[in-house]
């Protein structure tokens, strides 16, 4: 045990009661080391006894071993205080970025489109009502083109624009247009070509909902399968 070392290696000394807790001091950053060799635990208190008569001090392991009633009072060093106030509470962190909320698709089945026209006029390919929020869209034309002369039944090479646009509701052009796409081909007599336009953009739906679409116009026949993809986000930056 610790206290026949201390005893061995002289480190047991004695001292007049008045100068007892000056020694003690000196004694624990002395053997500091020794201290917490023997303790199970580095948290616990150095824990000692003193002699009644004479003062005579030694470190004990007080899992092992204890102080004599009799002739030793004991001594303890390294208590641990009282623990100190609370600090103040940190900051706020910023607010994240608003995830995705809702998905949504709009479009035709396979193999039914919508005819553009002979003539070069506005037609409605796909649409979609949402609900109010802010929506980013992605709208896609898969087009087949015909290059039939409209005052007879001959085909003929033909130079056509596929021009198609998206708009968020039916307000004026200003308002309502979100984005468009174009195409410009030559297109052989007789033959079908096929073209594919897609428009990204972002629409912010009033109350109350309303209805997303893209409408195409080209100087010849167009047939349409599109889709629009519309996701709900938390707003635009």
């Amino acid at each position: 045990m610790i206290s026949s070392k201390l005893r061995r290696t002289g480190l047991v000394a004695k001292a007049r009661p008045g100068r007892l807790t000056l020694l003690a001091v000196a004694l624990a950053l002395a053997v500091g080391g020794l201290a917490y060799a023997a303790a199970p635990s580095s948290f616990r208190p150095i824990s000692g006894c003193y002699a009644k008569d004479g003062g005579a001090v030694r470190l004990i392991d007080t899992g092992k071993d204890a102080c004599s009633a009799a002739s030793e009072n004991p001594i303890t060093w390294n208590q641990p205080g009282p623990a100190g106030p609370a600090g103040p509470a940190g900051s706020g962190g910023s607010g994240g970025s608003a995830s995705a909320l809702t998905a949504t698709f709009g479009g035709l089945p396979p193999n039914v489109g919508s005819d553009a026209g002979l003539d070069p006029v506005w037609s409605v390919v796909v649409s979609k009502k949402l609900a109010a929020g802010s929506w980013a869209l992605v709208a896609t034309m898969n087009s087949q083109t015909f290059a039939v002369d409209q005052f007879s039944s001959k085909g003929r090479d033909r130079i056509a624009d596929l021009v198609c646009e998206l708009r968020n509701g039916k307000d004026t052009f200003d308002t309502s247009f979100v984005g468009s796409a174009t195409d410009r081909q030559m297109i052989p007599a007789d033959q079908v070509v096929k073209r594919t336009l897609t428009i990204v953009g972002g629409a912010q739906v009033p109350r109350g909902g309303g209805v997303v679409s893209v409408r195409c116009k080209s100087q010849i026949m167009e047939r349409f399968d599109s889709a629009l993809m519309a996701i709900k986000v938390g707003g635009f930056s």
